[in-house]
């Protein structure tokens, strides 16, 4: 009879796997803990409570609230593994099992259920923490990011300054900062509609992606206004780094719709050296003007300024 309960499991168990991969989550849930909580009572009337068959009951109880059934389908299945367990219990303890095994094999199979259940449990913790785990970062990288260029965002920048700032003065490192601004973006939007512009501003933070180095930081400042911190040696590097940047841009060309644009960008560089004391809020606002300079003297263009 148990191995015919066995074989029964063992077909279910790969159904309930398969209706798993086919995203019918609820169905594969009710098919395996209906099968279990059936072989779990088959086992405890056959083998008696020595066995150790009904512990059971209380990892599928565990399970049942891991499931994504509604939450009276949840609480009503932990009430059947409950009165289940409970009427097992009593029947079991007034009964005569129908195999009685020796002494050995009872042990045996008694010590083998408790680890089972032990492990079954720690695998669900696991398995769930994982979940868990995941589910955050994935809500993490969403509020950092900016959704529609996957660079850094605002809350990141802001957040990336402090903690630069802070070390810089430990490390007394020399830094620069880079605000980008696309020429006309507006116009384009007006022109092209918005969808296009989208577009445009994806390209872009690709381009940016591919002249960074490793351990600098790019962000979407807002708007079509981008921002970059680099660790530079001096002036004349981030010069060349902004100017690198700029004609990248200016040679590239950027497409939309099967149509294809050529576009420029104005940047304000500031170096900061090691020694300048300089908080985060006035190197940000220099920047900006530097980037304000860069547009006013005709666009396309690197201004920049050492502090």
């Amino acid at each position: 009879m148990t191995s015919s309960v066995n074989l029964v499991g063992s077909i279910v168990s790969l159904l309930s796997i398969y209706l798993n991969k086919s995203g019918k989550y609820a169905f594969s849930s009710l098919l395996y803990l209906g099968y279990i909580t059936f072989s779990t009572t088959v086992h405890t009337i056959v083998f008696g409570l020595t066995a150790g068959f009904q512990y059971y009951f209380f990892n599928l109880s565990g399970l049942i609230m891991f499931t994504n059934w509604s939450k009276s389908q949840k609480l009503m299945g932990a009430i059947i593994q409950g009165v289940l367990f409970i009427s097992l219990f009593f029947y079991s303890i007034n009964s005569t099992p129908l195999i009685e095994l020796n002494y050995s094999l009872t042990i045996f199979s008694h010590t083998l259920n408790v680890i089972l259940n032990i492990v079954g449990v720690s695998n669900s913790a696991n398995y769930y923490i994982n979940i868990a785990t995941k589910s955050y970062s994935s809500v993490m990288n969403l509020a950092m990011k900016d959704y529609l260029t996957n660079l850094m965002n605002r809350t990141s920048f802001d957040e990336f300054m402090d903690d630069m700032f802070v070390s810089r003065k430990m490390n007394r490192g020399n830094l620069g900062i880079l605000l980008l601004d696309i020429d006309h973006f507006k116009n384009i939007n007006d022109t092209c509609g918005h969808l296009c512009g989208d577009e445009l501003l994806k390209q872009f933070a690709s381009v940016l992606m591919e002249n960074i180095r490793d351990g600098d930081f790019a962000a979407r400042y807002g708007g079509e206004e981008f921002v970059i911190i680099a660790r530079i040696d001096d002036e004349k590097s981030l010069i060349d780094f902004s100017e690198r940047i700029r004609q990248h841009v200016e040679k590239s060309e950027f497409g939309c719709s099967d149509n294809y644009m050529r576009i420029s960008v104005s940047i304000g560089a500031l170096f900061i050296s090691k020694d300048s004391s300089i908080d985060k809020n006035m190197a940000i606002e220099m920047t900006d003007q530097l980037l304000y300079q860069a547009k006013s003297n005709g666009r396309n263009q690197v201004v920049s300024k050492s502090v």
